[in-house]
């Protein structure tokens, strides 16, 4: 138990963001980077990503990102051609600055046919995006491309991951997880109800030419993750198997060569008797984390589960993690992140009428989690709409991040962070948009962290005509200083 339970809203936050947040007005920052403190406050300003076109002009959405110190990388989709590309940028400086033209990562005709839904890894100077593609002429499959120069070019012929699977198959869901030079990618085809995997062992320069689906053909899955330490990969994903949707998973300890025999379920009530979606993970060192939507209990809630052996082997009994006596009828999204022996987990739920951001963690790898949960959006609970939160986290930082909505048009993308492991502070959140409140719309936010160094990515329509066709957008970025 935290050690004062008497105001749940600022338990969480941490005094120095307080610092952080005026650092930014003023141009100051907080330093002390020896006891673990936020090193300097966020950029100034925030600054645009796509530089290769007019600000406003072109539809762009689904921003993918990821860091290493202070390099990030974000792709995202982009019709400012045809049906649309993806779409890449890097900045060397924590997303001050960015490359004055950026890149294209499909290498098919340009505009020729939509892309959706990029991901993105990065591991040294190699970045990898997959994303799904609608280039054959029936389908959709799953491409991928790398760069070797830390984001400064691409390879010049992307390449099919989702091989020997049908031409005419709908392959989507991709989702990746990068360790030293292997590269691992599990996806779904739609219409089989198929999860499968891939992987390359070269930095992505080579792929296996036949995919392993890794749930009974008897199943459909859908929704799949991954998380990977070294040569341990786990899986998990939804499964029909039984009925109503349950959390099924599976581990190699190989790098994909073998697998369990059997798949192991996650959540621990009867089998087919509850729907239990969107399965997200996590990893460190042995351990491995799992956190899903369930609607056991009449309403919806975030379960979660853990394996203490790389995924062989799962609780028997899984944790219920909101203690509200209402119980949420929804909870529109949620994230998971460990380090060490802390394991943090954000989501938004509607018990109090309209979506809030609550938080929770455990300190002793999973074993049991501090009660009750903490709500970190501010104002009169329930009064606005907090959703698409985010969650990265590493020893001693946690940082969290959502859109605050006011109307279907307007929104904000909010941030907060403790230097405690999540323990305690006093200080409100920050808004990380630099246009005037609630005056534009701010979304579809993407977060990385390193260290003390944490940076985000967003849909943002400030630049866009007042009587758009379609819905022109830009992606903006910022970060800490």
């Amino acid at each position: 138990m935290l050690p004062d339970m008497s105001n749940l809203t600022h338990r969480w936050r941490s005094l120095i963001a307080l610092c952080a947040l005026l650092g930014a007005l003023l141009g100051g920052g907080c330093g002390g980077s020896s006891s673990g403190e936020f090193e300097g406050s966020l950029d100034p300003l925030d600054t645009r990503v796509n530089t290769s076109t007019p600000a406003g002009a072109y539809v762009l959405r689904e921003p993918a990102i990821c860091c290493r110190g202070r390099r990030v990388h974000v792709a995202w989709v982009d019709e400012r051609v045809g049906q649309g590309d993806i779409r890449f940028n890097t900045s060397t400086n924590g997303t001050q600055t960015w490359l004055a033209g950026d890149l294209r990562v499909n290498t098919d005709i340009e505009g020729a046919a939509p892309r959706r839904a990029p991901v993105v890894c990065c591991e040294g100077t190699n970045v990898y995006v997959a994303w799904t593609d609608f280039r054959l002429p029936v389908g959709t499959q799953i491409y991928f491309n790398r760069s070797t120069d830390s984001g400064r070019s691409f390879a010049p012929l992307d390449q099919r991951v989702s091989t020997n699977v049908g031409q005419d198959s709908f392959n989507t869901n991709v989702q990746i997880c990068c360790e030293s030079t292997s590269v691992y990618a599990v996806w779904t085809r739609e219409e089989t109800g198929a999860v499968y995997f891939n992987r390359s062992l070269n930095s992505g320069g080579t792929w296996l030419p036949t995919p392993r689906r890794l749930n009974p053909v008897t199943s459909n899955g859908s929704r799949p993750a991954i998380c990977c330490e070294g040569e341990s990969v786990t899986v998990a994903w939804e499964d029909d198997r039984s009925g109503a949707l349950d959390i099924y998973a599976t581990s190699t300890q190989d790098g994909g060569a073998t697998w369990l025999a059997q798949n192991q379920r996650l959540d621990a009530n009867p089998a087919g008797s509850a729907r239990s979606t969107q399965p997200l993970l996590c990893c460190e060192g042995t351990r491995v984390y799992c956190a899903w939507r369930d609607r056991r209990d009449l309403g919806e809630t975030v379960y979660t589960n853990f394996s203490s052996n790389h995924g062989v082997n799962w609780q028997r009994s899984d944790l219920r993690m909101d203690t509200s006596a209402v119980l949420p009828t929804e909870v529109e999204s949620h994230s998971i992140q460990c380090a060490k022996q802390y394991v943090h987990l954000v989501w938004t739920d509607n018990r109090n009428g309209e979506l809030d951001v609550f938080y929770r963690r455990s300190i002793n790898s999973g074993i049991a989690w501090e009660a009750p949960e903490v709500r970190i959006d501010e104002g009169v609970p329930g009064a606005t709409q907090s959703a698409q939160v985010s969650l990265c986290a590493n020893v001693p930082h946690v940082y969290v991040t959502w859109t605050e909505a006011s109307g279907p048009d307007t929104s904000d993308w909010w941030f907060t962070f403790s230097t405690t492991n999540g323990s305690s502070g006093a200080a409100a959140p920050q808004r990380v948009n630099d246009t005037p409140a609630m005056s534009t719309t701010a979304t579809e936010g993407a977060l990385c962290c390193d260290g003390s160094d944490v940076f985000g990515a967003w849909v943002d329509t400030r630049n866009a005509p007042a009587a758009p066709v379609g819905r022109p957008a830009d992606i903006y970025s910022r970060g800490s200083q």
